[in-house]
């Protein structure tokens, strides 16, 4: 399997161990995905330090294991009742796809089709389900919100040219609804008035009412042109990559690990990398200038703010944050954080967050709020 590298041979032995080993498991898809992707942006010029980007989606991923939300937790029920199977060759290939694709595809794009289509219904029509995955490739679930874990029932998609019957109705793949009618999603050139309305890679350009291209390196954007793919900016009327460390930051910015610092709204300001544990920082003009999974933050004195860990269970959170899995109860007069509530747990009416993701507060316990949580 070719694949572009800049180590000789080395991905391609990993490629034929990975092979032979029989795709990728359930439990090592999201680091192999997020590795690839780490590696597609670095070499498309997005971010510049790929490393960094893996060590940062592994800290990410300890982070939502240890408060109980390791990756595909929302399909637990499903995989262990038999209603979903995970693909191994078919996740494989996906991270083959999106390690190679090309920078002149968007992400969406590179991930189109069913090539990542990796997570196989077994629920055939007329049987029941609680999500849309479960059911077959051409299929949906159709339920009403209400009950949440009230099972639905595994339906043909509605086809080319025909009309939803009702709110629960959904389009066979590759459909959209327009109107209520089932329509293929129009390619470069075709009408639309919004951007989900067209293919995968293209944007509806608002003055000409049609779906275009997101334009590459090189070409013309702006006023003249459209729009730049994400890892690129437009300056001085096309398209360019993102600025690097000391390079000023117009038309878009900066690589994605670093940040425009400026002083005014006046200047163009620098790009520069973003402060590590510990350093001063300021979340200034709505940009983030601390690195992946840190906050910038004071303690409760309010010192200087520096870029520090979230805030876990027992500790402040006046000033800062609390980590994945908590909450920051601000009505008690000491701006604590504490444990996200549990199915069953109690949990505070008047707080969303008071309850784990997935689940809502209602009268003073955490209960279901969508199907993942229904067999937790």
């Amino acid at each position: 399997m070719k694949r572009w590298n800049g180590n000789g041979g080395v991905l391609g032995v990993c490629a034929l161990l990975l092979a032979a080993c029989g795709g990728i498991s359930q439990e090592d898809y999201s680091e192999k995905y997020n590795e690839a992707l780490c590696h597609r942006k670095a070499r498309c010029g997005q971010i510049r330090d790929e490393d960094a980007c893996v060590r940062e989606a592994r800290e990410f991923a300890r982070i939502q294991r240890e408060a109980g939300m390791p990756p595909y937790w929302a399909y637990e029920g499903s995989f262990s009742s038999g209603r979903l199977r995970f693909d191994e060759d078919q996740a494989e290939a996906c991270v083959e796809r999106i390690r190679d694709s090309s920078c002149d595809q968007s992400l969406g794009e590179a991930r189109d089709g069913d090539v990542c289509d990796f997570l196989v219904g077994q629920q055939k029509d007329g049987e029941p389900c609680l999500f849309f995955d479960e059911c077959g490739p051409t299929s949906y679930c159709e339920r009403t919100a209400v009950p949440v874990c009230a099972a639905g029932t595994c339906k043909p998609g509605v086809g080319l040219g025909q009309t939803l019957a009702n709110v629960q109705q959904e389009c066979a793949p590759g459909l959209i609804p327009v109107e209520g009618i089932c329509q293929a999603r129009p390619g470069e050139g075709g009408a639309c008035s919004r951007d989900a309305l067209c293919a995968e890679g293209l944007y509806c350009n608002s003055s000409t009412q049609t779906c275009q291209r997101l334009a590459t390196e090189g070409a013309a954007c702006g006023s003249g042109g459209g729009l730049c793919l994400p890892h690129l900016r437009c300056v001085e009327g096309s398209c360019r990559r993102l600025a690097d460390v000391g390079e000023a930051c117009t038309g878009g910015g900066c690589k994605e690990d670093l940040f425009c610092e400026k002083t005014t709204d006046s200047e163009p300001g620098r790009c520069r990398e973003l402060h590590v544990l510990g350093e001063p920082c300021s979340d200034v003009y709505g940009l983030f200038t601390c690195r992946t999974n840190l906050v910038c933050g004071s303690d409760s004195r309010g010192a200087e703010r520096t870029c520090r860990r979230p805030a876990e269970a027992g500790e402040s959170c006046s000033g800062t944050e609390c980590g994945l899995g908590n909450w920051c109860d601000r009505r008690t007069g000491t701006e604590s954080c504490k444990p996200q509530g549990k199915l069953g747990e109690a949990c505070d009416s008047y707080e969303w967050a008071s309850c784990r993701q997935g689940l809502l507060c209602v009268d003073g316990t955490c209960q279901p709020g969508f199907p993942g949580t229904c067999e937790s």
